[in-house]
């Protein structure tokens, strides 16, 4: 099963999971940032870490789940397929510690 990690708003675990990432097989697991400096910068320091931007996340999660070449989908799509994705999670009780979305 996958795992979704979070941080809160500012706080960043960019070099950490990168440096997790960095010593499993290649494939197991996606850094995903929110911009393509953060995105390049990772990819410098860690050439077998897989990263992907945000705007990326949507497409792929819809290629994944029976989409056929979604590529990049508008801002407007892709806040709405997270939060449905978020209230799924929310209704799931799948993120621990929180009350509400709105704390992501």
């Amino acid at each position: 099963m996958a795992k979704l990690i979070y941080v809160p708003l500012g706080c960043s675990l960019r070099q950490k999971l990168a440096e997790k990432l960095s010593q499993q097989p290649l494939g197991e697991g996606v850094l995903v940032l929110p911009n393509r400096l953060l995105t390049d910068d990772v990819r410098r320091t860690y050439a077998n870490v897989e990263t992907m931007g945000m705007d990326t996340l949507a497409g792929k999660l819809m290629n994944l789940n029976g989409g056929t070449d979604y590529k990049e989908l508008s801002r407007r799509s892709q806040e709405l397929i997270v939060n449905e994705i978020i209230e799924y999670i929310m209704q799931n009780k799948q993120l621990t510690g929180m009350t509400t979305h709105k704390q992501l």
